[in-house]
């Protein structure tokens, strides 16, 4: 189980960048990817 703080710390791995041509979500390392599924997380986009 992981706590809040733990979370956040996983998930601060993850970034947002936005263009003038579209949107782009950096790499998303497989472990946090995992996590989000578990959870049922719909924030990480599937590539």
């Amino acid at each position: 189980m992981f706590s809040p703080k733990d979370l956040l710390i996983k998930f601060s791995t993850v970034f947002r960048i936005e263009f003038d041509s579209g949107t782009v979500i950096t790499e998303v390392l497989k472990q946090v990817r995992k996590l989000a599924e578990k959870m049922k997380f719909d924030v990480i986009p599937d590539n």
